[in-house]
């Protein structure tokens, strides 16, 4: 009991203090013109830019129709229009500083000027997150993993249960990406079945880990079924609110996730590979990677090249798994960036499917 009470107060640490650096940098995220509206040159250069088209320039000094004469008949005041241009060249150089001048990108401020699109979540709810951020989430993870999974699940006749906890509590922010985006579609505020499918097919993916990870012992003990499902609960809520508050800081803690499970499992193969060899494949593994239908398992696939494992041992079974982290990771990152991520399905990608 004092182990579970010791995990349980770890994770509520997390998702606290998870909860409270994500509410004070969403702070001077959501409403960057607290700070940006008066032009300096001194302006912080931490702050990145989602990619996405660019409104239309201000007019400058070339521009046709700005000449004395017919500013005179338009009625406008010079010296005005000078300082408006002193302003606006000033903004540039800060923005030639800070890398936001780029083709195809946006500034996130409200009042810059420039228009938001809504390719995908984080272009239509998101705003960029600092690089401090980035660093606090992969130490959230890490201490995750040093107080749970390092500790509970140490040695050797305990990887299974390890994976059967990790598969139960990354397939999580699926769940809570679902949730939030059916509920901007009940309310009429945004609807993309794109990422419907795409989440949807991820989280079907890592229930077949789990599924896998069953299978092969990994739940028997009810000591590990009741640890990883409630983690997995309060995993689930924090990551809604996260979510809500800007999806790039929710794909950003899901890519160190999905980092940390694909690494675990590099790590297991490498140090088992002779033993796994020698060891038949989960009739789970080869339902899912070899007789099942694939449509599914391309969904979650960003790119235009197809994926066919080959199971026919259990090394194969570990590096299926281990490929498909790799995938998720790619597509965390992805969905943090790129203004349409490309899936296998869209009609851009002419496939030859087997």
């Amino acid at each position: 009991m004092v182990m579970i009470s010791s995990c349980i107060a770890t994770t509520t640490a997390v998702v606290v203090c998870s909860l409270g650096s994500s509410l004070t940098v969403s702070a001077f995220t959501i409403y960057p013109s607290i700070h940006t509206r008066i032009p300096s040159p001194q302006l912080p250069k931490t702050r990145t830019s989602l990619r996405s088209s660019i409104a239309p320039n201000p007019p400058t000094a070339d521009a046709p129709g700005l000449d004395d004469d017919e500013t005179a008949r338009d009625g406008l005041n010079i010296a005005d229009f000078v300082d408006d241009l002193e302003r606006f060249s000033l903004e540039e150089g800060t923005a030639a500083e800070t890398g936001r001048g780029d083709p195809g990108e946006v500034d996130s401020r409200p009042d810059s000027g420039q228009q938001r699109t809504d390719n995908n979540p984080s272009t239509k709810f998101g705003s960029p997150i600092s690089d401090g951020l980035k660093e606090i989430n992969k130490a959230m993870i890490g201490l995750l993993k040093g107080a749970l999974f390092d500790t509970v699940y140490a040695g050797e006749d305990r990887a299974y249960a390890r994976f059967y906890a990790l598969e139960t509590i990354a397939r999580m922010p699926y769940f809570s990406y679902l949730s939030i985006l059916h509920l901007y579609e009940t309310l009429g505020t945004w609807r993309k079945a794109k990422y419907l499918k795409l989440h949807f097919a991820e989280g079907d993916n890592e229930l077949h880990h789990l599924m896998i990870m069953e299978e092969l012992g990994g739940n028997d003990l009810f000591f590990d079924r009741f640890l990883a499902q409630h983690i997995a609960f309060g995993y689930f809520a924090m990551v809604c609110v996260l979510y809500l508050i800007n999806p790039v800081e929710a794909y950003n803690l899901n890519e160190d996730v999905e980092q940390h499970a694909f690494e675990t499992y590099d790590a297991f193969l490498k140090e088992n590979s002779l033993l796994l060899k020698s060891l038949p494949a989960p009739k789970a593994a080869i339902e899912y990677y070899v007789k099942g239908d694939m449509y599914m398992f391309d969904a979650f696939q960003t790119g235009c090249e197809i994926r066919r494992p080959e199971i026919n041992n259990l090394y194969d079974t570990f590096a299926a798994i281990r490929d498909d982290e790799a995938a998720h990771v790619n597509t965390m990152k992805q969905l943090q960036t790129e203004l349409d991520v490309p899936l296998v399905h869209d009609e851009e990608c002419q496939l030859e499917m087997f």
